[in-house]
């Protein structure tokens, strides 16, 4: 539906508005009388004129400019041409312009400025006022073209308000605005309050359905262009849902605990109910318990002339040890911890044989369950001696806790792993093979040396000695061809190889020092690589070696593995037949030191040593350490280490995890074998006095096996006392130097820094 209204600029005719949301402002031909000549163009010498139907119609040069922005320059030229060559022929036929105004100008299909306003002002208004001039309308009408639009100066100042005051909301940028020069409708105060009643409604009715996004002015990204906005169909929301996810997981896993719960209370209540029991047919069901409890009975238990041990309920509980918490802190005793201690305390605190009753095992570890049948405990124990401790480390000894069967491993077989000797433990430990390498620091003797630059490098100088005492011979501990030449007149000498009479390095001096340099054939002369191996003498009967001396800190001994392969760098080869080490443990007054297989000092290139450690108190337990030397251009020394529990028993390589896996072992026998004497003792009060016989030696070898137990448990910490004790005190030195015929020229020696040398 269109809409006229008098044209208030004018006085005459009427124009056609809308208020569509683009802004559009078409004006039809209906406004301009069907007689109505209208200049097109003009091309050369003709004029062309239409008689537009009035259903014809043309946006005006004002609605396109508030639509499409400012025109590009070449435009408004072209525009402005138009314009003056209209008001040229106008003013020809009589006609003036009284004012410019864009919306009375329209561009047609062919792109020609056509004028679609009235052409009844042909005279001024005010009678006394001079027409304008065409120079001024021409200059006026190309000021609007390239003038910015009042709506666009609207955007930007929006703009400015969104980067400082948020995003202007929908109905803010529907509400009325004032009219301005491009002749917006002007509204009386009842169509405004209805305009801005449909406006509210239509901007919540796109809040409700889209969001508060929606109604939010998008960001111009060219205010030049406009956005059409095409609303999306509204689609379903396929983002994972997480929620959901969780919940029914949480559900599932409350259910799973739930029947979890169920299955474990009905095995208990089976297992309650297999248990033989005496109890009469008026006890009440509370009287049961999960675990078989031994009950106070009317007769009386017969006692034995020995004790067992029985755990107190507040002994009962989770052991935890963790794989290096026995080794983690090697300086300080005070935070170590063991399960084996807790066995220990139990075995010591255990009284005698109780009539009271065990309270229900809910210290927090599985405990075996009991089987229908009484166990047959009948193992043949007279080998369990030292044959049952010899086999306690081994992962596949752990007792069961349904039929307790050991026969295999207490059968006393010597041909397998509990009869391994040390060698076979020391030589069989690969786990220090991949161990890198611990680069020791080292630091420079008191002894005089030089450090020789290789036979490549010409033009190093090297200083000898910085005294001016003179050099007088060269000396080597084996036969050599090289000799040093006779003075020269500037008093340098010549090192020659006396095979072929060719020098190959120099000794020169300045009267203060003496200085050495490779000459140009040292690379390629053979003898060039034994001078490092002997020693200049000057004129007071001096020595100075000509390779490095160096010391370094004693080692410390760890059971680490990281620390197991210390190393030295001694910089050149050695002499294998003259050159010695000596190798020796510092051992603290409480250990005792046994070397097993001394080290070879003649053959310092490759060898082994083997020392054993026991405490001073006695030789209950051992700790044994093998070291693998090697010595080429620098010295390494592998560490492996075993050990013992009693003079008879087998060896076993010590590590951080081998060390927590026996404790562990230990313990859970300790923890099955507890039980088993708990369940016995329930057993031998039910039973008659025919079944007590054979039940009481089952109880005797079940405390045979505690006691076992208990001394193998005794030892284990002991045997980290000693563990601790080496990492703490216990030192490795050595000593590597060539021996020559009156003394000895260290290359390699470890000494306590500040210590008198």
């Amino acid at each position: 539906m269109t809409r006229h209204r008098p044209d208030t600029s004018h006085g005459h005719g009427t124009k056609r508005s809308s208020v569509a949301s683009s802004g559009r402002n078409r004006i039809t031909m209906a406004n301009i009388r069907r007689n109505q000549d209208t200049l097109l163009a003009q091309n050369g010498d003709q004029q062309f004129y239409l008689d537009r139907d009035a259903t014809s119609d043309f946006e005006s040069v004002g609605s396109l400019i508030k639509r499409l922005g400012t025109p590009p320059q070449d435009l408004v030229n072209y525009l402005s041409d138009q314009f003056a060559q209209a008001c040229k022929v106008r003013a020809d036929r009589g006609i003036t312009l009284q004012q410019v105004d864009l919306d009375d100008w329209a561009i047609d299909v062919h792109g020609n400025l056509v004028f679609v306003g009235r052409d009844d002002r042909k005279v001024s208004e005010n009678p006394g006022q001079r027409p304008p001039v065409p120079t001024d309308l021409v200059a006026e009408f190309r000021r609007r073209l390239t003038a910015p639009h009042a709506s666009l100066s609207r955007r930007r100042i929006n703009g400015e308000r969104e980067a400082t005051h948020g995003k202007q909301e929908l109905p803010d940028l529907l509400t009325h605005q004032p009219p301005d020069e491009s002749g917006e409708p002007v509204f009386s105060t009842a169509q405004q309050a209805r305009r801005d009643q449909i406006i509210a409604k239509f901007t919540a009715a796109l809040e409700q359905r889209f969001g508060p996004e929606v109604i939010a002015e998008p960001n111009w990204e060219d205010e030049q262009k406009s956005r059409v906005v095409k609303l999306q169909t509204l689609e379903r929301d396929r983002r994972f849902n997480w929620n959901l996810v969780l919940g029914v997981g949480t559900a599932a896993a409350v259910l799973g605990l739930i029947w979890t719960g169920i299955q474990v209370n009905q095995i208990r209540q089976q297992r309650a109910e297999s248990t033989p029991k005496t109890h009469s047919q008026s006890e009440p069901d509370s009287t049961r318990t999960v675990w078989p409890i031994a009950q106070k009975k009317s007769r009386p238990i017969e006692k034995t002339d020995r004790t067992r041990p029985e755990i107190a309920p507040e002994n009962i509980k989770v052991l935890e040890l963790s794989p290096s918490s026995a080794f983690s802190d090697n300086r300080s005793t005070s935070t170590l911890s063991d399960p084996l201690d807790d066995v220990v305390d139990v075995a010591r605190n255990t009284s005698g044989t109780s009539e009271q009753s065990l309270p229900e095992l809910n210290g927090g570890f599985e405990l075996p369950a009991p089987t229908e049948q009484p166990v047959d405990l009948d193992l043949s124990f007279s080998t369990l001696d030292e044959t049952f401790l010899s086999n306690i480390p081994q992962p596949d000894v752990i007792l069961d806790g349904a039929s307790l069967s050991m026969e295999a491993k207490a059968s006393g077989d010597q041909s397998g792993e509990a009869n391994r000797s040390l060698g076979d433990v020391l030589d069989g430990d690969n786990a220090e093979d991949d161990v890198p390498e611990l680069p020791q620091d080292t630091r420079p003797t008191v002894d005089r040396f030089v450090d020789l630059p290789p036979e490549a490098k010409t033009d190093l100088i090297t200083t000898i000695d910085d005294l001016g005492v003179a050099i007088r011979r060269i000396e080597f501990p084996f036969d050599s061809p090289i000799e040093l030449a006779s003075a020269a007149a500037d008093g340098s000498l010549d090192v020659v190889d006396r095979k072929t009479g060719n020098p190959f390095a120099r000794l020169s001096t300045d009267g203060k020092s003496t200085q050495f340099a490779w000459l140009e054939d040292a690379a390629n002369n053979g003898a060039a690589s034994q001078l490092i191996h002997g020693r200049l003498i000057d004129e007071n009967g001096g020595t100075i070696f000509l390779r490095p001396s160096i010391e370094s800190n004693p080692f410390a001994l760890s059971l680490d593995q990281r620390r197991r392969r210390p190393s030295w760098t001694i910089g050149a080869p050695i002499l294998p037949d003259l050159t010695r080490l000596e190798i020796d443990l510092a051992v603290p007054k409480t250990i005792d030191l046994a070397w097993q297989n001394p080290f070879n000092a003649a053959r310092p290139r490759r060898g082994s040593a083997v020392a054993i450690l026991n405490p001073k108190d006695g030789e209950t337990v051992s700790i044994a350490v093998k070291m693998d030397i090697e010595c080429t251009r620098k010295l390494t020394c592998k560490m492996h280490y075993a050990y013992q529990l009693g003079p008879n028993m087998a060896w076993w390589p010590l590590t951080e995890s081998g060390f927590a896996e026996h404790s562990n072992l230990i313990k859970t026998n300790w923890e099955h074998i507890e039980f088993r004497r708990v369940q016995a003792e329930q057993d031998y009060g039910s039973a008659g006095i025919a079944d007590r016989k054979l039940m009481k030696r089952k109880m005797d070898d079940i405390q045979r096996i505690q006691e076992q137990l208990e001394q193998i448990a005794e030892r284990m910490r002991m045997l980290r006392s000693l563990a601790v004790e080496i990492e703490t005190n216990v030192t490795l030195s050595m000593h590597l130097y060539v021996q020559w015929p009156d003394s000895q020229q260290t290359l390699l020696r470890t000494v306590t820094p500040n210590a008198a040398k």
